[in-house]
């Protein structure tokens, strides 16, 4: 602003100050903005390109991809894989376990045809076998080398006819399983499973529940089908059908579970309730051998009216309700007891 005085026209200082505030933020921040632009794409252009994981731990047919992190997209990646009968690498990083070992994976990086860095990973795969799929398993039940196999898949698996004798460990959600005739199994056990639905045409020597909670649907069918045991190790739902005439199945009971047995099998299943089991339910549609050492609940229907019922301890209370048309008998330690045809009644060796 101008002002007269003196006969002379002058500048007002307070203007003049604010004109040089004005002038002298925006190259404020202007320089500021060009600083920080200078320095993060400085520290972009150093940052050396590394991979995500600098060791990894596999099963065999397992797999897993490796990411390298600020990379240019201009410069060109080649994989391999030091020892390529321990592991394969594809193009893109993707790593597959394939025998128990270790070795190296490299991935070599190039700015045209120069070499400008070299990544590496440790790679080591045990004996376990992995698989997701019906072909990943039915390869890894043919390698003679593998014992264990951990499926973990959205599918429905098969063990086709052979004599395998192998381990099955299931980590998936929901298993369904499926051993043809002429086939066998040592064990199959169920780490994650929340249900299982397994059918037995062949030869299985022992089913494992390992989850809490897990419902397990077992059907042994066909003339030849043997299941041999079956441990519930955890509180778990058993719906097994005894089909098979071919040999009786022996099934453990460690924990609190709910267990019905139905089936057209006429040799007398055997259920071994433990101590640790307190509060089990039995439904029995077919003949069965129960010994209980524990609080039971057992619902004796009309196609297993030639049960036998014995409990372990004169203080161990079974709880039986009798819809057949004959007389039970539970067997204590001190007396036999008679549950007639309609009837509940609560035994122990007491009364």
């Amino acid at each position: 602003m101008l002002i007269l005085k003196g006969g002379g026209l002058y500048m007002n200082r307070n203007a003049i100050q604010g004109n040089m505030k004005k002038r002298s933020l925006p190259i404020l921040a202007l320089s500021i903005l060009l600083i920080t632009t200078i320095f993060y794409t400085s520290s972009v252009l150093a940052a050396t390109p590394v991979l995500n994981k600098s060791s990894v731990n596999l099963h065999i047919e397992q797999g897993y991809k490796l990411k390298i992190k600020w990379i240019d997209k201009k410069l060109i990646i080649k994989w391999s894989a030091g020892n390529k009968n321990i592991a394969s690498v594809s193009d893109k990083g993707s790593v597959k376990g394939l025998a128990q070992g270790k070795t190296v994976v490299y991935a070599k990086i190039y700015n045209k045809n120069k070499l400008k860095y070299t990544l590496k990973a440790k790679i080591t795969v045990d004996s376990k076998g992995y698989a997701t799929n019906q072909a990943s398993l039915s390869s890894l039940l043919k390698n003679t080398k593998v014992n264990d196999i951990i499926v973990n898949g959205k599918t429905d698996f098969t063990i086709p006819k052979g004599n395998f004798g192998k381990n099955i460990e299931s980590n998936t959600k929901n298993l369904s399983l499926k051993i043809e005739a002429g086939s066998s199994l040592n064990l199959v056990k169920l780490i994650s499973t929340e249900n299982a639905k397994i059918e037995v045409l062949g030869q299985l020597s022992y089913l494992y529940s390992k989850k809490d909670n897990t419902k397990i649907s077992l059907k042994s069918s066909g003339k030849n089908a043997i299941i041999n045991a079956i441990h519930l190790e955890n509180p778990s739902t058993l719906d097994f059908v005894s089909d098979s005439n071919k040999a009786l199945c022996n099934i453990f009971v460690l924990a609190k579970s709910d267990i019905k047995i139905s089936g057209k099998n006429k040799k007398k299943d055997v259920i071994a309730i433990k101590e640790t089991a307190e509060e089990t339910g039995v439904t029995a549609n077919k003949n069965i051998d129960l010994y209980t050492d524990a609080r039971t609940t057992l619902v004796v229907n009309i196609g297993a009216k030639d049960s036998r019922i014995t409990t372990l301890n004169y203080r161990t209370p079974i709880t039986v309700t009798n819809n057949t048309d004959s007389t039970l008998t539970v067997t204590t330690p001190s007396v036999e007891k008679k549950v007639e045809a309609g009837e509940t009644h609560t035994v122990t060796g007491k009364n």
